[in-house]
């Protein structure tokens, strides 16, 4: 409304995609979860989402009384190996030296929390939905497993003050007030020898 000759186009994808998009110039704003590594983007952080590991209704005793190990020997789905949610499943169970038993390998969180409702298996899962499906009675959640994410939009460095740069980052504060600026902590490069 307050920038009438701005058309916006909105895409729903990974990360990874968005990601991708932001280097190759195709979108010039993305939201992204997960850690900042880019050193050419700049980042800005609008919140921490929480999520929670939840199953089937119909496996709540074994969900609810599992240790790592035996939430990890339950049929999963998981998530592309890009995603910010894979990270933090490694995180959460491959430090502890567990592999997930994944069925299923999925790209889309709606898509998997398709599959999830259907009975197919555990997934990591925004807690609001997690709460939801249980209030519902077709999911049970783990009282163990539970993690958070950052949530960020961000944009090449090379196009900090640019109009529509900025113009987005405006409006993105107005709805998210607390929104900051994050300095980039670039993953280490290995050179070959």
């Amino acid at each position: 409304a307050r920038h009438p000759l701005v058309n916006i186009d909105l895409m729903a994808r990974p990360s990874s995609g968005t990601r991708s998009g932001l280097q190759s110039g195709e979108l010039d704003v993305g939201v992204l979860l997960g850690t900042p590594v880019e050193a050419s983007f700049m980042y800005y952080k609008l919140t921490t989402v929480q999520y929670k590991v939840a199953g089937p209704a119909a496996w709540k005793d074994k969900i609810l009384n599992a240790d790592w190990a035996d939430l990890a020997s339950l049929p999963w789905l998981t998530p592309s190996a890009s995603s910010a949610y894979s990270a933090t499943l490694t995180r959460m169970f491959g430090d502890k030296g567990l592999e997930l038993n994944s069925v299923l390998r999925v790209d889309n969180s709606t898509v998997g929390r398709t599959a999830l409702q259907a009975g197919a298996g555990l997934m990591l899962i925004r807690e609001e939905h997690a709460v939801q499906g249980e209030k519902e009675g077709y999911l049970a959640v783990s009282p163990l497993a539970k993690t958070q994410i950052d949530l960020f939009i961000a944009h090449q460095r090379g196009r900090r003050g640019d109009p529509l740069i900025e113009m987005f980052i405006e409006a993105a504060q107005g709805v998210w007030p607390g929104m900051q600026l994050v300095e980039t902590r670039e993953a280490p490069r290995i050179r070959p020898d």
